[in-house]
């Protein structure tokens, strides 16, 4: 299961437990009011997961003073379908319909060599327009937009599991959806600037065996981030959960030395909230708390208890 899934999983409630005991999530947001509403006939997951894609071309065309991009999921997305189509088309039992962009003809697919045909084609040609973007000979056309969206739903197919029948079909109306919070994003120079590090996609090499995949969107300067694009101003707390099992599971692979603040780009909002890990515990504390989560991951029925204080806790009480 993806990161994501283990944490949701009904099943491991204590490990949702444990986060709300040690990690309180008592935080105040500026008010912001919403710039782009969600329209009702997008795909909220759709466009979260096209714009991470976007916002990775645009970071690689900004050329900032130093940059590192990881493979991202769509692209093993893509080369798993491909290497494993039996599973994903063959088991199916319904027809894929493939899309002439210029025309808008659907047309469905009777075959598995016509199936791989056409992805190749598709990746081909979003391969071919995402390099003209990130080399400047090419601005943000309505194809980007498009193949943005199906990179993001091949993700969607590796993640879950399922391919479905539109897979080839990209709607207008998320097409403009995705172009106007887009063009919000790109004007946001504290979270895109060309004065910044940034590593894209980060990975992590330690995964528990329960974890087959942890993608965080990118890490800027020393401040995790990830993107969201949820209608509703608020720290969630399955988003705080996220962003501190990625800072956990770095304390593996030395990347508390890269990263000491986590945050939430809310895109519709245009609003970067971040802050400090250390408002809840130093770093002894958490090479502690990394062993309790690890424990928690690969034991859904152990059950630890805290009565830690963070730091936040502490510190308002000498005031």
């Amino acid at each position: 299961m993806s990161l994501t899934r283990v944490l949701k999983d009904k099943n491991r409630q204590n490990l949702r437990n444990w986060f709300k005991d040690n990690f309180h999530n008592n935080f105040s947001l500026e008010e912001k009011s919403i710039k782009i509403e969600s329209n009702k006939k997008t795909s909220a997951w759709l466009i979260g997961m096209s714009l991470d894609f976007l916002l990775r071309l645009h970071i690689q065309r900004m050329k900032p003073k130093k940059i590192k991009i990881n493979p991202c999921s769509a692209e093993k997305a893509l080369n798993t379908i491909a290497a494993d189509h039996f599973s994903y088309y063959l088991s199916r039992d319904f027809n894929v319909r493939v899309v002439d962009y210029n025309t808008d003809y659907k047309s469905e697919l009777p075959s598995m060599d016509k199936f791989l045909d056409q992805l190749k084609i598709t990746r081909d040609a979003a391969e071919e327009t995402f390099n003209k973007f990130v080399n400047n000979e090419e601005n943000a056309t309505d194809f980007l937009f498009r193949m943005s969206i199906f990179y993001a739903k091949a993700e969607s197919v590796y993640r879950r599991g399922k391919l479905m029948e539109d897979f080839f079909e990209v709607k207008n109306s998320d097409i403009a959806e995705l172009k106007s919070v887009f063009a919000l994003c790109i004007q946001n120079k504290e979270l895109l600037n060309q004065d910044s590090y940034y590593e894209v996609n980060p990975g992590f090499n330690n995964l528990p065996v329960v974890i087959n995949g942890a993608e965080p969107d990118l890490i800027k300067d020393s401040t995790l981030i990830e993107i969201k694009t949820v209608s509703k101003l608020k720290i969630e707390r399955h988003f705080l959960n996220q962003l501190l099992s990625y800072y956990i599971l770095g304390l593996n692979e030395n990347k508390q030395l890269e990263i000491n603040k986590l945050g939430i780009y809310f895109a519709r909002h245009d609003y970067l909230f971040t802050f400090d890990i250390s408002r809840y515990y130093n770093l002894p504390e958490f090479i502690m708390l990394k062993n309790e989560f690890f424990q928690l991951i690969n034991n859904p029925d152990l059950n630890i208890t805290s009565n830690r204080k963070p730091n936040w806790l502490l510190n308002s009480r000498l005031v």
